[in-house]
């Protein structure tokens, strides 16, 4: 079914209120010099206010290919959270203008992925009374988390798996920002200690590079990191002034841990949820 099917997503009297027809819908968004975008939404039958997950596929994949893998509609249902799901550019292969050349075409493109992300994340949440937004990544779609998350104006937090940042930091905001990052230890197409994986279309930057890029901006102490181990996961969270945490896997190699694929001994699409919401909990703001 293509985006042409599937109704744009309406103007509701009260966007707080209880959403009497949920589903899946498209948004139009338009940012000036750059092409109309249709990204899908999946709102579920909830009251608001509502969190949003931004959901960035992978290169060469869709933004409904993602949902599909990580298991994210069925976890909207659970939470009452809006899912927006949009597809990346490139005439071959879709994918993101994620910084440092990456990834595929779309990174040698002139368009402002952050500026369309922030301006999807707005015209939706005003439509559906969104609340915190998490930006949910994997590969190419990770490592534009991570810029989104960086230069964004829009992002409550970042979870991010088997992609680093591969802009400047020096170019991120100064606000501290959750995030929490996931990376196989056997992942060979974009490798964890950097350079170029399988496939040689980028020098990636290392995991160990784009945490500490983390550590500078949420201010984080010298202190060493409290380290969990849970089967073949190990997070190491630092001191710093919001959560940053690194879990590798041993044994994983390029795929989301969890949701539809098998032999992670984490999900992160239940897990990183988990995380998110402890961010935002009421007896964390006091």
């Amino acid at each position: 079914m293509s985006v042409a099917c599937i109704p744009e997503l309406p103007e509701v009297d009260d966007p707080c209120g209880m959403w009497t027809e949920p589903g899946l819908f498209h948004v139009v968004v338009e940012v000036e010099g750059q092409r109309k975008r249709r990204p899908l939404v999946y709102v579920p039958a909830t009251s608001g206010p509502r969190d949003i997950v931004v959901g960035l596929h992978g290169g060469g994949s869709s933004g409904r290919s993602f949902v599909a893998t990580t298991l994210l509609s069925p976890l909207a249902d659970r939470e009452g959270l809006v899912v927006i799901a949009p597809d990346g550019l490139g005439f071959f292969r879709n994918s993101w203008n994620a910084g440092g050349g990456c990834c595929g075409e779309a990174g040698g493109r002139e368009h402002d992925d952050v500026a369309f992300l922030d301006a999807a994340v707005k015209e939706v949440s005003r439509k559906t009374c969104g609340n915190n937004v998490l930006a949910a990544g994997f590969s190419a779609g990770s490592m534009m988390a991570h810029r989104w998350g960086c230069q964004g104006s829009t992002v409550d937090a970042v979870l991010a798996s088997s992609g680093p940042m591969m802009v400047d930091p020096e170019t991120c905001r100064d606000r501290p920002l959750p995030v929490r990052h996931y990376h196989g230890l056997d992942d060979r197409r974009v490798p964890y200690e950097g350079g170029y994986g399988d496939q040689a279309q980028n020098d990636f930057r290392s995991v160990d590079e784009t945490m500490e890029a983390w550590r500078q901006r949420n201010g984080c102490s010298a202190e060493p990191p409290l380290r969990l181990v849970d089967g073949a996961a190990t997070c190491l969270t630092w001191d710093c002034d919001a959560d940053t945490t690194l879990c590798s896997i041993e044994g994983y190699g390029h795929a989301w841990p969890g949701g539809r694929n098998q032999g992670a001994s984490v999900d992160v699409t239940t897990e990183g949820w988990a995380w998110f919401e402890e961010q935002f909990a009421p007896s964390l703001q006091q």
